[in-house]
Formats: C-alpha cells, sequence, structure tokens
C-alpha cells in the first residue's frame, strides 16, 4: 500500500466518530477505499449498537494498526455518552432524572389501572392492595420531583379518601389471618361482622370510584404532569433519606420502642424504597433489604391494627383480653425477628 493510500485510510476512519450523519452514510464507500478496508470500516460502525462488553468489542482492534486502535477506542465510548442520562441512573446514587414526566406518566397509568379493577371488583383482597401500592407509588414520584409538576398537593389530596377506604377494607382481609397467627382463630359470630363489615368497605369504595370518573381525573392529571425542560433532581437528595433511615431504623430496633415508633419507621422505609425504584438507583441498603424490612414491620402493624379492630367489633370484654393477650404475644415475636434481622442486615453500620 503506498503511503497516499494509507493516509487516505485513516482520514476516512476518523470521520467515523464525528460525522453528524447517519451511521450508513459514515460508512466510507467502496471507490474510495480497498475492499478489505471497507470491511473494516464497516466493523467499526457497528460498535455503538453491539450488545456485547466494552472488552469483547474491543478484541478486534489489535489485527489493526495502531493509528486505528485509537478510532476503535473512540467509538466505543459512544454507549457511555452523556445522552444515555436515565441508563446512568440505574447505576450513580441521587443522579437526575432528565424526563420525570415519563415516570410520573407511567405510574399515572398504572394508577389507572387498578382504580378501574378496584371499582368492577370492590371485594377482591387482591385488588385492593394492588390499589394501595399504586396509589403509594404515584404519590412519591410526586414528592421525590416536588415543584416539577402543577397541582401536585392536590392530586395527592384527591387520593387520601380511596386510600381510607381501601385501608378499612384491608383491615378486615387481613383480621381473620392475625388471629390465626396468634392462635385465636375468630369464632363463627367474629368472622359474620368480619365480612359484614368488609363487603360496606367495598360497597364504599366502587360507590366513591363510581362517582370519582377514572378516565376524566387520569386525562386531566396526565395534562398536569408536564415537567419544565432541562434534569429534575429529587426535592430531597437520597444521601439525606439513607442517613434518616439509619437513624430511624437503629431508634426503631430498641428495646423500648413503641409501636408508633416502629410504624413511622415502616412508612419511612416505603418511601425510601419506593424513591429508589423510581428513581432507578441503587442505595444503602439495597431494595431487596428494605422489602424485607417493610415485610417484617408491615406484619407487627397487622397486629396492632387488628387488636384496634376489635375495639369497635363488638366483642365481649373477656373474649377481647383473651384475644388481645394472644396478639401482644404475637407482637413480641414479630418485633424480636424485626430487630434480629435489623442487626444482621446492618452488622457493620
Amino acid at each position: 500500500m503506498t503511503p497516499e493510500e494509507r493516509q487516505r485510510d485513516v482520514a476516512a476512519l476518523a470521520k467515523v466518530k464525528n460525522s453528524p450523519e447517519s451511521d450508513r452514510d459514515r460508512l466510507p464507500s467502496a471507490a474510495q477505499i480497498p475492499e478489505e478496508r471497507h470491511k473494516a470500516v464497516a466493523a467499526l460502525a457497528k460498535v455503538k449498537n453491539s450488545p456485547e462488553s466494552d472488552r469483547d468489542r474491543l478484541r478486534f482492534a489489535a489485527k489493526f494498526p495502531e493509528e486505528r486502535q485509537r478510532d476503535v477506542s473512540a467509538l466505543a465510548k459512544v454507549k457511555n455518552s452523556p445522552q444515555s442520562g436515565r441508563d446512568r441512573l440505574r447505576r450513580v446514587p441521587g443522579a437526575s432524572l432528565q424526563v420525570p414526566e415519563e415516570k410520573a406518566r407511567a405510574l399515572l397509568k398504572d394508577l389507572a389501572v387498578s382504580l378501574r379493577r378496584a371499582a368492577k371488583h370492590p371485594g377482591h383482597d387482591r385488588s385492593i392492595h394492588d390499589l394501595r401500592v399504586s396509589i403509594r407509588r404515584f404519590k412519591q414520584v410526586l414528592r421525590v420531583f416536588d415543584g416539577s409538576f402543577e397541582h401536585a398537593r392536590r392530586m395527592r389530596r384527591s387520593l387520601r379518601e380511596i386510600m381510607d377506604l381501601c385501608g378499612a377494607a384491608r383491615n378486615c382481609d387481613i383480621a381473620p389471618e392475625v388471629l390465626k397467627a396468634a392462635g385465636v382463630p375468630a369464632n363463627h359470630a367474629l368472622k359474620k361482622r368480619l365480612k359484614q363489615r368488609r363487603a360496606r368497605a367495598g360497597r364504599n369504595l366502587a360507590k366513591l370510584l363510581h362517582r370519582w370518573h377514572v378516565h376524566s381525573h387520569m386525562r386531566r392529571w396526565r395534562g398536569w404532569l408536564k415537567a419544565p425542560p432541562g434534569d429534575a433532581r429529587p426535592a430531597v437528595p437520597l444521601s439525606r433519606l439513607s442517613r434518616e433511615f439509619l437513624d430511624a431504623g437503629r431508634a426503631a430496633a430498641k428495646a423500648e420502642t413503641s409501636l408508633k415508633q416502629m410504624h413511622k419507621f415502616r412508612l419511612l422505609v416505603k418511601r425510601f424504597r419506593y424513591t429508589l425504584e423510581i428513581l432507578e438507583a441503587s442505595g444503602n441498603p439495597p431494595i431487596d433489604v428494605l422489602r424485607d424490612l417493610q415485610d417484617r414491620l408491615g406484619a407487627i402493624n397487622d397486629c396492632a391494627t387488628t387488636a384496634e379492630l376489635l375495639d369497635d367489633m363488638g366483642v365481649s370484654a373477656s373474649e377481647k383480653r383473651r384475644i388481645k393477650t394472644a396478639i401482644n404475644r404475637l407482637i413480641a415475636h414479630r418485633t424480636a425477628d424485626f430487630r434480629v434481622y435489623w442487626r444482621k442486615a446492618h452488622r457493620h453500620k
């Protein structure tokens, strides 16, 4: 190969990275470069879309002269371009989310599905559970990007009554499970009262959702979910949420902690977990640890809720004392389990 041909080949390869044209146009034609060089340029142009790792992408660089290897390295950086902010967010805690409205609208869509399902099947415990989770996730994305959306507080307030009715229905769903776990299964009379209360809560929820006009609400709210242009960072940094989580967890794990304090910590765990999921970020602790903590704290809260429910179920005083004594033993057992798990998960914190 003559020096002129070699220089022409290197110049053509250098244009691959900086050309504003499409990938197809970036490739020099066969008339400009000999056939074997044309194949090499085509291989280099595929680096951007290759599913292989960076190391694998560069494995063929050794086949080319040194000056071509520099071009290969430059092209391999396309994958990690700053334009891929959403992908980088999964690896960088606290990074900005460039399109918060996409995440909010996706969660709004999930909420709309759950609202319609609950309106259609208000007696199904699964539909109530899914609706509660959808509401929490949507409200949390509004908090995470507080100030980015219009009428965020108005949307959260509108969901409050629905959440209360869902809670009333769920309390009746979990009460028989708690009583069975406590070793005092509900008798026929108590089961009947729980069933009646559950049916009433389901009817009230269905009436509210039918009056609510889910379709019109969702369409209006979708129009409100328009974030200003540019990056949008969380209203509260993840580092601060992590510190609050650790401080509250240490307090909740102490022997003298009340059920009310543990309930507050449970809510904090939920918010922290949903925030990490919304931002697609890693956290301290990981999401799976937060999920396990949430399950254990939720089991304790179910016991406390069931004990409170008995006060309004027409149970005799002696029967109430017997049942609450059994529930308190279950609370003590589940609380001990939570503390053991906390110490194990945060042994080196």
